[in-house]
């Protein structure tokens, strides 16, 4: 749901490269998932998401508290699903403003509880994996179920991607 604005607004100059003429706002649903593209947690006690879409340029901010995702393969990957747009032009290595900001993240294991959680968003999809650097060296990897708790996982976002 949101607001839509179509049809230009001038931001300056007499040229329409300078016309605003895709500007959204609305609400989504996000969730807590093993799989980028199936899944969910049985169980939420919050679930808000709110985005920002002005050309191809998509702003999402959003929070998650999942009661009870004991129903997921414990050893994949945190994935949060249900982005407001798939994102695209995201390759890796290049650059592009495709990572998920997590300020907060509850329940988490004394070896991934280093102060910093990040997402990945994913090319093609309305998705982001969810990870942690390593203990030591400059390497990362993917967050698992197995390392926070299974029930009661917070944790807040917010992003900035390019979408089609």
């Amino acid at each position: 749901t949101g607001l839509n604005v179509t049809g230009g607004v001038r931001l300056g100059g007499n040229n329409s490269a300078n016309e605003l003429d895709d500007y959204e706002q609305g609400t989504f649903t996000p969730l807590l998932s093993d799989n980028i593209s199936s899944g969910s947690a049985t169980s939420y006690s919050n679930q808000s998401g709110h985005y920002t879409k002005i050309g191809n340029i998509v702003h999402i901010i959003g929070a998650i508290r999942a009661s009870d995702h004991s129903n997921l393969n414990q050893s994949n990957n945190l994935c949060i699903r249900g982005l407001p747009f798939a994102a695209s032009d995201v390759t890796s290595g290049s650059g592009e403003p495709d990572m998920l900001h997590i300020p907060f993240i509850n329940n988490l294991s004394s070896d991934s509880s280093r102060g910093f959680v990040y997402g990945r968003i994913e090319n093609g999809v309305a998705a982001a994996q969810i990870g942690h650097p390593f203990n030591t060296g400059q390497n990362g990897g993917n967050l698992t179920f197995n390392e926070i708790s299974a029930t009661n996982t917070f944790f807040s976002f917010s992003a900035t991607y390019r979408t089609g």
